[in-house]
């Protein structure tokens, strides 16, 4: 077996299936940030396992970011003081949207995490 198969297949977790690969709004699955098109995605576009999948998958590297153009951006409310039951009311409907759109581009974003977690010895490295 040559050392570059050995390099791409270090990871210790086991496999999380399609059923579960999942983001709710309850969910720490932050996947889904590697792709959307802010300084969020940047940091963890600059990540060394990010840069090797995006050399050795460019097709699937360059659709994701081409889907997430227009992935619903979170609301970020300023500070917590005077925070309105209606802001409340748009932060779930916007969490909602994104859930929504996680899962119409769920199977992309699968084959992404299978190929993208050859470079990592843990899951966690690219869920966080």
């Amino acid at each position: 077996m040559n050392e570059r198969v050995l390099e791409q297949t270090k990871n210790l977790d086991p496999v999380i299936s399609a059923q579960d690969f999942a983001l709710t709004p309850e969910s720490t699955n932050n996947f889904f940030l590697h792709f959307i098109p802010n300084e969020f995605g940047e940091m963890y576009r600059s990540k060394k396992y990010y840069q090797r999948f995006a050399a050795e998958n460019k097709d699937l590297h360059q659709n994701l970011l081409k889907i997430f153009e227009d992935f619903p951006a979170p609301i970020v409310l300023g500070g917590t003081a005077g925070f309105a039951l209606s802001d409340i009311e748009t932060v779930r409907k916007n969490a909602a949207a994104r859930v929504d759109f996680f899962s119409k581009h769920k199977s992309e974003l699968y084959k992404a995490y299978l190929a993208m977690r050859r470079f990592v010895t843990s899951d966690v490295e690219i869920f966080r």
